[in-house]
């Protein structure tokens, strides 16, 4: 699971393109999710690797079970640090920077531009949407806004307009397809 390339991982049955792990996380992440800047907060790293390890065997039940939110932050960070490509390559990164600065209909048009045309990777449209709407809010919490850590793994190291981008991703290019 970990490691591998997007199009190389089982994805879940009732979310298309989407590795399961990610799904599982997520879901297990809005059952225990009662605070913001949950990623700021790093778990244990022999209790990440652990798990990292299980889910790598097909064992979810350290997954599934545990109550540390901030382990199950930090084993979702390490998955998309393990990619071998970042999730937001550089040439998407550097033309969805391009758009950063555009307004209203301008900036949602060239930042579907800048996806559609840049995104090549199998299934890294699919998992962008699905973390990014998750991050952004999960689960209707109002008060939950993306984290600059977690932002900062999507870009693979640069995001000084990530945050923004990624909240309008969420709220206004996605939501309209």
């Amino acid at each position: 699971m970990f490691g591998n390339e997007l199009s190389e991982l089982r994805v879940d049955d009732e979310v298309p393109e989407v590795p399961v792990f990610l799904v599982r996380c997520v879901r297990r992440l809005e059952e225990l999710m009662e605070a913001v800047g949950i990623y700021r907060v790093n778990g244990d790293a022999a209790a990440v690797q652990k798990v990292r390890l299980d889910v790598d065997r097909d064992n979810w039940k350290t997954l599934e079970t545990t109550r540390d939110v901030s382990l199950l932050a930090s084993t979702l960070k390490l998955f998309f640090r393990e990619l071998p490509e970042p999730l937001i390559g550089r040439e998407t990164r550097d033309r969805l920077y391009g758009c950063a600065y555009e307004k209203g209909d301008a900036l949602a048009a060239s930042i579907r531009r800048a996806i559609d045309e840049t995104m090549d990777v199998p299934r890294s449209k699919e998992v962008l949407r699905y973390s990014s709407i998750y991050c952004y809010c999960p689960q209707g919490l109002r008060r939950c806004k993306l984290s600059f850590s977690f932002c900062w793994v999507f870009f693979g190291g640069h995001s000084n307009v990530a945050i923004n981008l990624l909240t309008f991703l969420k709220r206004k290019t996605f939501s309209e397809q």
